[in-house]
Protein backbone atom coordinates (compact mmCIF):
# COMPACT_ATOMS: atom_id res chain seq x y z
CA UNK A 1 0.00 0.00 0.00
CA UNK A 2 1.35 3.36 -0.70
CA UNK A 3 1.12 6.49 1.28
CA UNK A 4 1.07 10.25 0.18
CA UNK A 5 2.28 12.58 3.37
CA UNK A 6 1.82 16.07 3.51
CA UNK A 7 3.78 17.50 6.96
CA UNK A 8 3.25 20.53 8.27
CA UNK A 9 3.40 21.99 4.48
CA UNK A 10 3.74 25.98 4.29
CA UNK A 11 3.45 27.86 0.96
CA UNK A 12 4.56 31.04 -0.09
CA UNK A 13 3.07 33.04 -3.52
CA UNK A 14 3.80 36.81 -4.49
CA UNK A 15 5.13 37.31 -1.32
CA UNK A 16 1.75 35.98 0.86
CA UNK A 17 2.04 33.09 3.01
CA UNK A 18 -1.10 31.12 2.00
CA UNK A 19 -0.79 27.53 3.54
CA UNK A 20 0.93 27.35 7.24
CA UNK A 21 1.10 23.77 9.19
CA UNK A 22 -1.34 21.91 6.60
CA UNK A 23 -0.81 17.98 7.36
CA UNK A 24 -2.69 15.51 5.81
CA UNK A 25 -2.11 11.75 4.83
CA UNK A 26 -3.55 9.90 1.72
CA UNK A 27 -3.33 6.21 1.74
CA UNK A 28 -3.68 3.99 -1.58
CA UNK A 29 -7.58 3.32 -2.34
CA UNK A 30 -8.80 6.49 -0.08
CA UNK A 31 -10.82 9.74 -1.14
CA UNK A 32 -10.66 12.53 0.63
CA UNK A 33 -12.43 15.99 0.02
CA UNK A 34 -10.59 19.43 0.77
CA UNK A 35 -13.13 21.62 1.13
CA UNK A 36 -13.18 25.60 2.38
CA UNK A 37 -14.65 29.17 1.51
CA UNK A 38 -12.85 31.51 -1.85
CA UNK A 39 -9.35 32.21 -0.57
CA UNK A 40 -8.80 29.47 1.95
CA UNK A 41 -5.80 28.47 -0.16
CA UNK A 42 -7.24 24.75 -1.87
CA UNK A 43 -6.04 25.42 -5.69
CA UNK A 44 -2.60 26.82 -3.94
CA UNK A 45 -2.61 23.43 -2.11
CA UNK A 46 -3.15 21.48 -5.19
CA UNK A 47 -0.46 23.74 -7.50
CA UNK A 48 2.24 23.41 -4.36
CA UNK A 49 2.30 19.81 -4.31
CA UNK A 50 3.06 19.33 -8.27
CA UNK A 51 5.96 22.04 -8.14
CA UNK A 52 4.10 24.78 -9.86
CA UNK A 53 6.95 27.20 -10.11
CA UNK A 54 4.67 30.30 -8.41
CA UNK A 55 4.84 28.23 -5.50
CA UNK A 56 7.79 28.36 -2.98
CA UNK A 57 7.16 25.64 -0.11
CA UNK A 58 8.78 28.01 3.15
CA UNK A 59 8.23 24.34 5.38
CA UNK A 60 7.14 20.79 5.63
CA UNK A 61 7.65 17.70 3.56
CA UNK A 62 5.62 16.18 0.80
CA UNK A 63 6.34 12.50 0.39
CA UNK A 64 5.62 9.00 -1.88
CA UNK A 65 5.71 5.99 -0.16
CA UNK A 66 8.40 7.90 2.22
CA UNK A 67 10.71 9.56 -1.14
CA UNK A 68 10.79 13.25 -0.46
CA UNK A 69 9.28 14.88 -3.24
CA UNK A 70 9.25 18.31 -1.78
CA UNK A 71 12.60 20.11 -4.04
CA UNK A 72 11.79 18.01 -7.21
CA UNK A 73 11.07 19.38 -10.41
CA UNK A 74 7.17 18.67 -11.72
CA UNK A 75 8.02 15.88 -13.81
CA UNK A 76 9.62 14.52 -11.32
CA UNK A 77 6.71 14.09 -9.06
CA UNK A 78 4.88 12.80 -11.53
CA UNK A 79 6.95 9.91 -12.10
CA UNK A 80 6.91 9.41 -8.34
CA UNK A 81 3.14 9.03 -9.09
CA UNK A 82 1.15 12.08 -8.36
CA UNK A 83 -0.91 13.98 -10.91
CA UNK A 84 -3.00 17.40 -10.84
CA UNK A 85 -6.06 17.60 -12.86
CA UNK A 86 -6.65 21.33 -12.59
CA UNK A 87 -9.33 23.63 -12.35
CA UNK A 88 -8.40 25.43 -15.67
CA UNK A 89 -6.62 23.34 -18.20
CA UNK A 90 -4.54 25.03 -20.50
CA UNK A 91 -4.93 24.50 -24.75
CA UNK A 92 -1.98 23.33 -26.17
CA UNK A 93 -1.58 24.07 -29.80
CA UNK A 94 0.41 21.77 -32.22
CA UNK A 95 -0.08 18.80 -29.45
CA UNK A 96 -2.47 16.23 -29.64
CA UNK A 97 -3.77 14.04 -26.95
CA UNK A 98 -2.52 10.72 -28.11
CA UNK A 99 1.02 12.91 -28.52
CA UNK A 100 0.88 13.88 -25.25
CA UNK A 101 0.01 10.74 -23.88
CA UNK A 102 2.42 8.60 -25.70
CA UNK A 103 5.18 10.83 -24.01
CA UNK A 104 3.45 10.84 -20.47
CA UNK A 105 3.64 7.06 -20.63
CA UNK A 106 6.96 6.42 -21.39
CA UNK A 107 7.76 7.83 -18.17
CA UNK A 108 5.10 6.55 -16.34
CA UNK A 109 5.16 3.99 -13.38
CA UNK A 110 1.92 2.25 -14.53
CA UNK A 111 2.82 0.73 -17.80
CA UNK A 112 6.61 -0.49 -17.45
CA UNK A 113 7.92 -0.92 -21.13
CA UNK A 114 5.04 -2.11 -22.89
CA UNK A 115 2.94 0.70 -24.93
CA UNK A 116 1.85 -1.12 -27.64
CA UNK A 117 -1.45 -1.38 -26.41
CA UNK A 118 -2.03 2.41 -25.77
CA UNK A 119 -4.02 3.67 -28.75
CA UNK A 120 -6.50 0.72 -28.34
CA UNK A 121 -6.97 1.78 -24.48
CA UNK A 122 -6.92 5.62 -25.02
CA UNK A 123 -9.87 5.14 -27.74
CA UNK A 124 -11.65 2.13 -25.01
CA UNK A 125 -11.32 5.28 -22.69
CA UNK A 126 -12.32 8.15 -24.62
CA UNK A 127 -15.24 6.23 -25.76
CA UNK A 128 -16.84 5.80 -21.91
CA UNK A 129 -15.75 9.42 -21.10
CA UNK A 130 -17.68 10.31 -24.06
CA UNK A 131 -14.76 12.10 -25.78
CA UNK A 132 -15.58 11.97 -29.59
CA UNK A 133 -12.52 10.81 -32.07
CA UNK A 134 -12.59 14.15 -33.49
CA UNK A 135 -11.48 15.71 -29.94
CA UNK A 136 -8.37 13.50 -29.45
CA UNK A 137 -7.28 14.68 -33.00
CA UNK A 138 -7.03 18.60 -32.18
CA UNK A 139 -4.60 20.00 -30.05
CA UNK A 140 -5.51 19.54 -26.51
CA UNK A 141 -8.01 21.04 -25.23
CA UNK A 142 -8.01 23.35 -28.28
CA UNK A 143 -11.48 24.53 -29.18
CA UNK A 144 -13.03 22.44 -26.41
CA UNK A 145 -15.53 23.54 -24.22
CA UNK A 146 -15.16 24.07 -20.22
CA UNK A 147 -16.57 20.31 -19.85
CA UNK A 148 -14.76 18.79 -22.30
CA UNK A 149 -11.43 20.04 -21.33
CA UNK A 150 -12.60 18.30 -18.09
CA UNK A 151 -13.18 15.26 -19.70
CA UNK A 152 -9.47 15.30 -21.50
CA UNK A 153 -8.24 15.52 -18.26
CA UNK A 154 -9.59 12.93 -16.82
CA UNK A 155 -8.67 10.53 -19.97
CA UNK A 156 -4.93 11.56 -19.13
CA UNK A 157 -5.93 10.50 -15.46
CA UNK A 158 -6.86 7.38 -16.50
CA UNK A 159 -4.77 6.27 -19.08
CA UNK A 160 -2.01 6.97 -16.66
CA UNK A 161 -3.10 5.72 -13.64
CA UNK A 162 -1.14 7.14 -11.23
CA UNK A 163 -0.36 6.18 -7.59
CA UNK A 164 -2.46 9.55 -6.30
CA UNK A 165 -4.17 11.99 -8.00
CA UNK A 166 -5.25 15.48 -7.09
CA UNK A 167 -8.46 16.85 -8.71
CA UNK A 168 -8.88 20.59 -8.29
CA UNK A 169 -12.83 20.84 -8.87
CA UNK A 170 -13.18 18.03 -10.56
CA UNK A 171 -16.79 18.91 -11.12
CA UNK A 172 -16.59 22.41 -12.58
CA UNK A 173 -18.01 22.61 -15.95
CA UNK A 174 -19.66 19.24 -16.50
CA UNK A 175 -22.99 18.52 -16.36
CA UNK A 176 -24.72 15.76 -14.50
CA UNK A 177 -24.14 12.63 -17.39
CA UNK A 178 -20.36 14.09 -17.31
CA UNK A 179 -20.03 14.48 -13.72
CA UNK A 180 -21.05 10.62 -13.74
CA UNK A 181 -19.46 9.69 -16.36
CA UNK A 182 -16.09 11.01 -15.34
CA UNK A 183 -16.40 10.14 -11.67
CA UNK A 184 -17.87 6.69 -12.13
CA UNK A 185 -13.45 6.67 -14.45
CA UNK A 186 -12.01 7.93 -11.23
CA UNK A 187 -13.91 5.88 -9.12
CA UNK A 188 -12.44 2.50 -11.24
CA UNK A 189 -9.36 3.98 -10.44
CA UNK A 190 -9.67 4.25 -6.57
CA UNK A 191 -11.09 0.57 -6.83
CA UNK A 192 -8.88 -1.29 -8.71
CA UNK A 193 -5.77 -0.29 -10.41
CA UNK A 194 -6.75 -1.75 -13.87
CA UNK A 195 -3.97 -0.93 -16.63
CA UNK A 196 -3.90 -4.66 -17.40
CA UNK A 197 -7.22 -5.34 -16.21
CA UNK A 198 -6.29 -7.29 -13.23
CA UNK A 199 -7.32 -5.70 -9.85
CA UNK A 200 -4.70 -3.76 -7.98
CA UNK A 201 -3.68 -1.17 -5.78
CA UNK A 202 -6.22 1.82 -5.70
CA UNK A 203 -5.33 5.07 -6.73
CA UNK A 204 -5.40 7.49 -3.70
CA UNK A 205 -7.75 10.55 -4.16
CA UNK A 206 -7.75 14.59 -3.26
CA UNK A 207 -10.94 16.04 -4.39
CA UNK A 208 -10.89 19.90 -4.15
CA UNK A 209 -14.57 21.07 -4.36
CA UNK A 210 -17.02 23.45 -2.84
CA UNK A 211 -19.79 21.06 -3.21
CA UNK A 212 -21.07 17.61 -3.03
CA UNK A 213 -22.71 16.31 -6.12
CA UNK A 214 -18.87 14.29 -7.44
CA UNK A 215 -19.54 12.58 -3.97
CA UNK A 216 -22.38 10.75 -5.02
CA UNK A 217 -20.49 8.52 -7.15
CA UNK A 218 -17.13 9.19 -5.14
CA UNK A 219 -18.01 8.46 -2.01
CA UNK A 220 -15.17 10.30 0.33
CA UNK A 221 -13.47 8.72 3.38
CA UNK A 222 -11.99 11.89 4.85
CA UNK A 223 -13.44 15.48 4.57
CA UNK A 224 -11.07 18.39 5.38
CA UNK A 225 -12.06 21.93 6.25
CA UNK A 226 -9.22 24.78 4.93
CA UNK A 227 -9.77 28.19 6.64
CA UNK A 228 -7.23 30.53 6.31
CA UNK A 229 -4.63 28.04 4.73
CA UNK A 230 -4.76 25.51 7.77
CA UNK A 231 -7.20 22.46 7.95
CA UNK A 232 -9.20 23.46 11.00
CA UNK A 233 -11.47 20.03 10.83
CA UNK A 234 -11.42 16.91 10.18
CA UNK A 235 -14.29 14.33 9.28
CA UNK A 236 -16.06 11.78 7.64
CA UNK A 237 -19.06 12.38 4.96
CA UNK A 238 -21.70 13.99 7.61
CA UNK A 239 -19.35 17.06 7.04
CA UNK A 240 -19.93 18.09 3.77
CA UNK A 241 -23.56 18.39 5.07
CA UNK A 242 -23.03 20.76 7.65
CA UNK A 243 -21.04 22.78 6.02
CA UNK A 244 -24.11 23.06 3.43
CA UNK A 245 -26.19 23.82 5.95
CA UNK A 246 -24.41 26.27 7.81
CA UNK A 247 -22.18 27.37 5.38
CA UNK A 248 -18.50 28.08 6.20
CA UNK A 249 -19.38 30.65 9.28
CA UNK A 250 -19.00 28.58 12.26
CA UNK A 251 -15.25 27.64 11.46
CA UNK A 252 -14.27 31.11 10.79
CA UNK A 253 -12.75 33.26 12.66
Amino acid sequence: MSELQIIDLGVQTAGRQVLSGLNLSVKSGEVHVLMGPNGAGKTTFAKALLGHYSYTVTSGRILIDGEDLTDLATFARARAGLTLLLQEPPEIPGVTVEDILRTAVAGSLSYGKDNSYLPSKIASLADSLGIGSALLERGVNMGASGGEKKRLEALQLCSLSPKFGVLDELDSGLDVDALKKVSMAVKDLVDRKSQSGEDGEGMGVIIVTHYNRVLEYLPADKVHLLVDGTIVETGDASLVAKVEEYGYGPWLG
